[in-house]
Formats: structure tokens, sequence, C-alpha cells
């Protein structure tokens, strides 16, 4: 067991675990974003040569200071066909399987679900 002697020594115990725990809680939502993006990507559709984009628009990055992080789809990626849609408009679509997206439903409150639960069990794992 780790004892503090000062409310400084404390303060420092206490955020080397707040930081180990969002580490892991980081790492563990960037697998959980993967997971979801790389589902899309089931069966093989003969109507279009696949691009795989979505599958590398998970992203994380420190935010909160050393006491958190963002987890987002990276939207900047612009598609070279039809009528050359931006991927924010082809992340709806995907969800929905709409405008003749061909492939498994983007599963994305499935894995905010799973960020949330994964960025709990992080935190209980040092504070419970």
């Amino acid at each position: 067991m780790r004892v503090a002697r000062s409310d400084s020594e404390l303060n420092k115990l206490i955020l080397a675990d707040i930081k180990a725990a969002i580490s892991q809680a980081e790492e563990k939502a960037l697998g959980d974003m993967f997971e979801a993006t790389n589902g899309f990507y089931t069966g093989s559709p003969k109507k279009y040569k696949r691009t795989f984009a979505l599958g590398t628009t998970p992203r994380t990055e420190k935010a909160g200071g050393d006491a958190g992080f963002r987890a987002y789809l990276d939207t900047s990626y612009t598609y070279g066909t039809g009528s050359h849609p931006g991927m924010e408009k082809v992340l709806g679509w995907a969800e929905v399987q709409a405008a003749g997206i061909v492939g498994g439903p983007l599963r994305w409150d499935d894995a905010e679900s799973k960020i949330i639960a994964d960025t709990d069990a992080a935190l209980k794992e040092y504070f419970v």
C-alpha cells in the first residue's frame, strides 16, 4: 500500500493513478472504434471497389490535461466517386445503411457504449 506523507504527495499519487486509468481507457476506446469500423467491412460487395477509408478513421487525443481523452472518427476524407460525399455524410449513411451503402451497419452507438463502459472499468480498477 502506498502512503502519502503530505497533500502534495497525495495529489501526485492520485494523478499517477488517473493517468494510468485514462491511458488504459484510451487504448481500449481505440480498439472499440476499430472494431466498429472494421465490422462495417463484412462480406464482399461486387458493386464497387472498397476504399477501406472508414476503417482508418478512429482517433483519440488527449483532452482535459492529463485526466482525459477525446475519441472520435476523423471525417477529413472525401470520396472521389459518385457525388464526392464527405466522410461525415458517409458515416451517417453507414449507420442506417442508406444511399446504397453496402456493408455491415456501422454500430457507432455500440462503440460509444463500450467506450463508456471501458472507461468506467479502468477507473474502477484504480479507485474502487
